[in-house]
């Protein structure tokens, strides 16, 4: 297909006018990978920096989503929806929705609980805790990044092999039979400031966001987990059911 130059329409909105049409019409379908860039500067008969520009755009929009080493594929237009009401991990709310599930480990490490994680599990100065910073992805779409915060007193042979692609929940489980069984969860709407932070959602900075505090206990009362989750602003939406007093 040969774009119009003479059209007053920049040549990198054509390009998106027409993937979006093609997204529209179902010839590319959510989750599909579509051309690579070269191939669709051969198809547009343009240099590769006007479809580079026109791909970045529509990523940046959520329109369509890159994965590192794999290509560019287009984006889900139907949002998670988030229960409130539910306390269930990242891997078994996904998995109850039909997604496949992975994860990315970003970091591990111990370290000196910071004072937020110290007084919101209530541990002494001195405690070490365990952080696990891991990107969380759907059908190979990152979702969420994910940093907890574990007291090694509780986890005192945690290591980052089983923390790929298992719930966090069920290998504290199986491992240390520790079971979740109330969660505190508060949310707020952010923009991604940190090039960090946008780079791993596959977003682009100033992208909309929510950022989620969890602390959760066991069924002893005991606090054994703080959490916060930058989830990708267009990927969720959160519902409440709510009922007469």
């Amino acid at each position: 297909m040969k774009l119009d130059p003479a059209n007053f329409i920049p040549l990198y909105v054509q390009i998106i006018n027409h993937i979006t049409e093609k997204i529209e019409s179902g010839e590319y379908k959510e989750g599909q990978k579509i051309p690579s860039e070269a191939e669709l500067a051969r198809e547009f008969k343009v240099s590769r920096i006007t479809v580079t520009n026109a791909i970045q755009r529509m990523v940046q929009e959520g329109t369509l989503y890159r994965q590192q080493g794999k290509g560019t594929f287009v984006a889900r237009k139907k949002p998670v929806e988030h229960r409130l009401t539910s306390l269930l991990s990242f891997t078994e709310d996904m998995v109850s929705r039909g997604y496949r599930v992975s994860t990315r480990l970003i970091a591990f490490e111990r370290m000196p609980a910071p004072e937020k994680v110290r007084q919101a599990l209530e541990l002494s100065k001195e405690a070490p805790v365990w952080r696990i910073k891991r990107v969380r992805y759907a059908d190979d779409e990152p979702m969420a990044i994910q940093t907890a915060y574990l007291p090694e007193s509780l986890f005192p042979e945690l290591d980052e092999k089983g923390l790929g692609n298992n719930s966090l929940y069920k290998l504290l489980k199986e491992t240390y039979h520790i079971q979740v069984t109330e969660a505190v969860e508060q949310y707020r709407v952010i923009v991604l400031r940190k090039e960090e932070d946008a780079r791993l959602l596959n977003v682009a900075t100033e992208f909309p966001a929510l950022f989620s505090v969890r602390v959760s206990s066991c069924s002893t009362g005991e606090k054994f987990e703080y959490t916060e989750s930058i989830l990708r602003g267009d990927r969720y939406v959160l519902t409440v059911k709510l009922t007469p007093r």
